[in-house]
């Protein structure tokens, strides 16, 4: 039987313990912060479209270049710290537990806020007008088309399951991953105007 070390000082069994602790916390600390400033930026730019949508008239032009900043910073940010993230549970999950555990963080949420997002847009635009409604029958797409922002959780699904396949590759995944972003990025037909091309243009930050 291992004994514990009574010789040891009080002070250095209280202090020498926690230096992993206290690295962790910094560090979500961190991230924390990131996923705070990145929550701002959706905010803001969403709040930003709106304005432009409706005519900023002369502040048009410095609303289209803080447009360009928001919408190239936030989204690779998300993707970043869940490339963060699915890199530790990959390591603490065997494949079927990871991609099981999809379900409850992923897809039903997916879902959930598939079917709120169509009742809301019904049900509101009888009150006031929409931008951008969102029909009845979108919800009978959303196996390929997902609805509005909804594509991030889509896209997230299939990253985090392409990175099962690919968890003993990472270079390969890494060398996919920007190939795809770059077709994507480079005006590829097939590419643009769809949630495969934002899968492909974003998924190297993902790793």
């Amino acid at each position: 039987m291992a004994r514990a070390n009574l010789g040891s000082k009080p002070s250095q069994l209280i202090t020498d313990r926690p230096k992993s602790m206290i690295a962790t916390a910094d560090r979500n600390r961190g991230v924390s912060a990131l996923r705070g400033i990145a929550i701002a930026m959706v905010v803001l730019g969403h709040i930003n479209r709106g304005i432009l949508e409706g005519r900023a008239g002369s502040l048009d032009l410095p609303l289209m270049v803080l447009d360009f900043v928001l919408y190239t910073a936030h989204m690779p940010v998300f993707f970043y710290l869940a490339g963060y993230f699915t890199h530790q549970s990959l390591g603490n999950k065997a494949p079927g537990a990871f991609t099981k555990s999809k379900w409850a963080s992923i897809v039903y949420p997916y879902l959930l806020w598939s079917v709120i997002t169509v009742i809301a847009h019904s049900l509101i635009s009888h009150i006031v007008r929409i931008n951008h409604p969102v029909p009845l029958w979108a919800l009978s797409q959303i196996a390929w088309a997902p609805i509005n922002v909804l594509w991030f959780l889509y896209a997230l699904l299939c990253m985090q399951l392409t990175a099962v396949l690919f968890r003993h590759r990472p270079y390969a995944l890494l060398v996919v991953a920007i190939a795809a972003s770059l077709a994507a990025t480079t005006g590829i037909s097939a590419l643009q105007g769809n949630v495969a091309g934002k899968i492909a243009a974003h998924a190297p930050f993902l790793r």
